[in-house]
């Protein structure tokens, strides 16, 4: 167990993988927090005109409001660690102000980041203040990539998987192996 003091910030609607995350810390981290509870999407349901404009040119809105909860521990210096899961609506100002009070930040996440609709201004300009910048793929790490966009330091974690979610099916006899003949994983990106 590590003595650490770590909030996460991020999207823990039920099935997300960022739960996969955060119960990886729980279980390896003194104390281990989530910036919110696990009901509800960040950008739930359809958006408002204002927000969904706001994504598309770059400057996601906050409807957790993320922003202030890190300028509240940017105030208190109460954990040690801030781990934000993509954090395209984090102001940069607030990265700044954690990293005044000698935070360790992580940004994590499993997307291409450089896909331009897993990117913000915000995004961009705040990679320059995280300590680590944890990716899955692989091609994020080239210089021309993230490290050009201004992180510093980028991790390549591959995928993994969740012990208590992702077993074997037990089977009984009689039960069919295969309810459908073809299935999808994922969700659509245009």
């Amino acid at each position: 167990m590590y003595k650490i003091k770590m909030l996460i910030v991020g999207d823990f609607q039920k099935g997300n993988s960022n739960n996969f995350i955060l119960n990886g810390f729980v279980r390896n981290v003194d104390e281990c927090k989530k910036s919110q509870n696990d009901q509800g999407e960040l950008w739930s349901g359809r958006s408002s005109l204002y927000s969904r404009l706001m994504r598309r040119i770059g400057f996601p809105t906050d409807p957790k409001k993320h922003n202030a909860i890190l300028r509240d521990v940017a105030k208190s210096a109460e954990y040690q660690l801030v781990l934000i899961i993509k954090g395209l609506h984090i102001k940069p100002s607030v990265l700044k102000a954690l990293k005044r009070k000698k935070v360790k930040l992580v940004s994590w996440s499993d997307d291409d980041m450089l896909n331009k609709s897993n990117q913000s201004v915000y995004y961009k300009k705040g990679l320059k203040y995280y300590d680590l910048v944890v990716t899955q793929k692989t091609f994020n790490a080239n210089m021309d990539e993230l490290p050009a966009l201004g992180a510093n330091r980028v991790l390549v974690l591959p995928k993994a998987y969740d012990p208590d979610i992702h077993i074997p099916k037990i089977i009984s006899d009689g039960e069919p192996r295969f309810l459908y003949d073809v299935i999808f994983i994922g969700h659509f990106e245009e």
